[in-house]
């Protein structure tokens, strides 16, 4: 069974992120499991390891390869525009804008939306199901290079696209009676003023879109945000204390057959599934009610609790029924906290040291998974949680779940105990706060990729196993090894062209100059430079940028400015003459000029925006925004061939005439729909994900981050060669 289940996983995980065609997978994986059934066959005495190890990937095969493939279709199939049915899955606090999950017509059913412009005199209902004519638009996953690519979480969440709402909603369901009640303690906290609400709602029955972002910024800067997720924490509480309980009280009654801990084993086991309907059933819940489950049964047939057979068992459900899991920060945390209590099991500590150690472990642990997925880690997170955890379960819970029990025979009791609950609530936050206060609580880091996330916590974990130095020292070698090529400093300059919609913002890295060409838009609320561009600034360590340059008052060009000159005080201003008087100390841009022995900036003669030509190592480029046709030949006649060319007007305009002979020119665009005219091979779409381009004296290499350069399951080519 562990076999199986680690075959399976790690099948799993390479079939996610094979970087070739999706011919060659196919081949691989035929090739692997003939490889290792020949094996098999003639060396007997490793007949059982190389036969699991075939299953895994026969398994893997089975279970990926058909929902990866229906995916592509049916993001393919999208612009669609019909009558749709769909249920409330989430609706967001901080805009109009929700998920819905589809239910008609069948080619989208059970596939979800991201849906905006949510009626405000329509008060919707989570899991109602309402109809209306909706245009669904394929969804877009603004991937850079410096965070897990977003398309992975649209596909757990089977999420593939938006639609704006423009026709009234009709009530075709309400929501079932679970939902209804669900609903009605959430109403019940917020209609009666509690404090905190929004964290009672989601601690209680798993609701939590009722909070802020501040909130959840609090919680992931003190790497306490497990605490908002119906997972193990919770479950594990209820359901043991359930068990203590029954199993104490079926004692004194002398009951001997069953045993009092295997009937306490099952009713544990009914109220745990029970709470976990009452949350929603999310998929932290179904992995934690999974686990839980699985230990409870180990535990009524005499076996041990604490074994690995019974983590692989769990493991294998959880990957046989949502197998894209494996790209979710919650399944290897969770797993990755059972294991260490596994292994640290094999010590003998007092109580207080083992606490101490556990907690100090698992939070240790834990950092190169959260770095993967937030570029960020919390130092304070061990001490955070030595008191977070204690006080929430034993202060916060019992008061919060007993006292909606209570509420139905006795309000003044039951709101008593919710006012304890909600009290206990703030302190835990003003500790947080005054923990998040402290200077270097939490740092952000460099992107680390997942793999590599993996690798370091998988080593790690073989480190604090019982076994003999020699191996340790390998494992902490390896653990070094791959954390200095990591973090190893990035000497490249190169291009860098974000993906920020309707708009530009492209940073330029070399040795002497660090500039940033444009902010990206803002847009009734959207501002880019706060979701993108900065944070992926922050990702690749730009400590400071020499140069701002806005080519034009336009927001889909400056928008995002405020954000970034807050970021970068320091940095000068190069503005469009036209913006001078907004900007104090600004240099036109016009007269603006730069040399150092590899770095010539030079302005392009161009009026309606700024334009330049940048050389660096004798490679051209051009950057250029919006400029008028005319301009463009002029600059076309003037100048040399160049090698790079940030494409007039973002690509989505005729009448820039592409010359010929420039085929190996590379050509960046930053639209949502490049112009037929401009549609070249060579013509890379910053829209759909960031374009790189690296810089050397003797070549130009470039990089996408869009889903089909990315991704076998997202290239068209898949599609036509079923």
């Amino acid at each position: 069974m562990i076999l199986l289940a680690i075959s399976l996983l790690f099948s799993l995980v390479f079939i996610l992120f094979f970087p070739f065609s999706f011919t060659l997978l196919i081949t691989t994986l035929c090739l692997l499991v003939i490889i290792f059934l020949a094996i098999a066959y003639f060396v007997k005495r490793h007949r059982r390891f190389y036969i699991l190890l075939s299953l895994g990937i026969i398994f893997a095969f089975t279970l990926a390869i058909p929902k990866l493939l229906d995916y592509q279709t049916t993001f393919n199939y999208l612009p669609q525009t019909d009558q749709y049915q769909f249920k409330i899955n989430k609706i967001y606090s901080d805009s109009n804008a929700g998920e819905v999950i589809i239910t008609a017509p069948d080619k989208l059913k059970n596939y979800a939306i991201q849906l905006y412009n949510l009626p405000k005199n329509q008060p919707l209902l989570l899991n109602a199901i309402y109809e209306t004519s909706l245009t669904i638009q394929p969804n877009r996953a603004k991937a850079t290079f410096t965070k897990l690519n977003p398309r992975l979480t649209h596909l757990v969440n089977r999420r593939i696209g938006t639609a704006n709402i423009k026709e009234p909603l009709k009530l075709i369901q309400a929501p079932n009676s679970l939902m209804t009640t669900r609903n009605n303690i959430s109403n019940y906290f917020q209609g009666h003023y509690f404090q905190n609400a929004d964290l009672m709602s989601a601690l209680s029955v798993g609701l939590t879109h009722l909070l802020d972002q501040s909130t959840w910024d609090l919680l992931r800067q003190t790497g306490t945000i497990h605490l908002v997720a119906i997972s193990g924490l919770h479950l594990t509480f209820i359901a043991l204390w359930c068990f203590i309980i029954l199993k104490t009280l079926l004692g004194f009654c002398m009951i001997q057959k069953p045993a009092p801990y295997q009937i306490a084993a099952v009713i544990s086991l009914i109220i745990a599934i029970g709470y976990a309907l009452l949350a929603g059933m999310s998929l932290p819940t179904q992995r934690a009610l999974i686990m839980f489950a699985i230990f409870m049964i180990a535990l009524l047939i005499r076996y041990p609790i604490l074994n690995f057979q019974s983590l692989a068992t769990a493991l294998l459900i959880i990957l046989v029924l949502s197998p894209f899991s494996v790209v979710t920060i919650g399944f290897w945390l969770s797993f990755t906290a059972v294991l260490i209590l596994m292994l640290l099991s094999q010590y003998r500590f007092s109580f207080i040291i083992s606490l101490l150690l556990t907690q100090l472990i698992i939070s240790t642990l834990a950092i190169p998974i959260v770095a993967s997925f937030f570029n960020e880690i919390s130092l304070i997170s061990p001490v955070a949680n030595l008191f977070a955890i204690p006080w929430t379960t034993l202060l916060i819970l019992p008061f919060l779940l007993i006292g909606l029990l209570i509420l139905p025979i006795s309000s003044s009791i039951g709101n008593t105990l919710l006012q304890l609950s909600d009290h206990n609530i703030t302190t835990l936050l003003n500790f947080l706060r005054v923990m998040n206060q402290i200077p270097y609580s939490h740092i952000e880091v460099p992107y680390i990729s997942l793999l590599t996330a993996v690798l370091i916590t998988v080593l790690s974990l073989l480190l604090i196993k019982k076994t003999y130095w020699k191996y340790r020292l390998c494992y902490g070698f390896g653990i070094i090894l791959t954390i200095i090529h990591t973090f190893k400093p990035n000497h490249d300059e190169y291009l860098l062209a974000l993906p920020v919609g309707e708009g530009l913002s492209v940073l330029l890295k070399s040795h002497d100059q660090t500039l940033l060409f444009d902010t990206g838009p803002y847009f009734r609320g959207f501002d880019s430079a706060e979701i993108t561009t900065l944070p992926t600034l922050k990702n690749i360590n730009i400590q400071a940028l020499d140069n701002i340059i806005l080519s034009h008052d336009n927001q889909q060009h400056i928008g995002g400015t405020k954000t970034i000159r807050k970021a970068y005080p320091n940095a000068q201003m190069i503005t469009h003459p036209s913006l001078q008087p907004l900007f104090n100390q600004s240099a036109n841009c016009q007269e603006y000029y730069f040399q150092s022995n590899q770095l010539i900036i030079e302005p392009l003669n161009t009026q309606k925006s700024c334009a330049f030509q940048i050389t660096l190592h004798d490679q051209k480029i051009w950057l250029i925004a919006n400029i008028t046709t005319s301009e463009w030949l002029k600059v076309l006649y003037k100048n040399d061939k160049p090698n790079v060319v940030l494409f007039p007007n973002k690509g989505r305009s005729h009448g820039y005439k592409i010359p010929k002979g420039w085929d190996d020119v590379i050509l960046i665009s930053s639209t949502k729909k490049i112009h037929a005219n401009n549609q070249r091979h060579n013509m890379y779409n910053a829209y759909y994900g960031a374009i790189k381009v690296n810089i050397s004296p003797t070549q130009l290499q470039l990089q996408s981050a869009q889903d089909t350069a990315n991704f076998w399951w997202f290239n068209p080519s898949v599609t036509n060669q079923q």
